[in-house]
């Protein structure tokens, strides 16, 4: 029982360390709460700058996730023709290469990085992962 108020606890108070900047705010939000992941291999990794991992690893994937989503749903109602997704993705890539993927764009695109996260996101796919790379898969 006392563990489970401890981590109610850590919760609670972790919370607030989120709160501060949204990383899908801009750019310069994600950098500033995702830098951490070019250390994601150093066992010298604070428990909140794993937590940040975790959250920025979490928030490319649930946006790659996403768009995949809804180009299905748009293909499912047979309305409209679903557009292919302009990023093709190799069969081998991890979520902290796509993550770091977009740590970089936004670093060497400073003048985009008060854009919307998810839109870098996706711009920072379609530069790394051009569907003309035929090894790939549209998600």
């Amino acid at each position: 029982m006392k563990t489970c108020i401890a981590f109610a606890v850590f919760l609670a108070l972790s919370v607030p360390a989120f709160s501060a900047n949204h990383l899908y705010d801009s750019g310069n939000d994600f950098l500033s709460e995702c830098s951490a992941l070019e250390r994601a291999n150093d066992s010298n990794l604070t428990h909140l700058d794993m937590a940040k991992n975790v959250q920025c690893l979490s928030y490319v994937q649930g946006s790659i996730d996403g768009a995949f989503y809804e180009n299905a749903r748009i293909g499912m109602t047979g309305k409209a023709k679903a557009p292919p997704l302009p990023y093709c993705l190799p069969e081998d890539v991890s979520g902290i290469q796509l993550a770091r993927v977009v740590l970089k764009y936004v670093r060497n695109n400073p003048e985009k990085a008060h854009m919307a996260t998810v839109v870098l996101v996706f711009m920072a796919l379609e530069d790394a992962f051009p569907c003309s790379n035929t090894n790939g898969r549209s998600r």
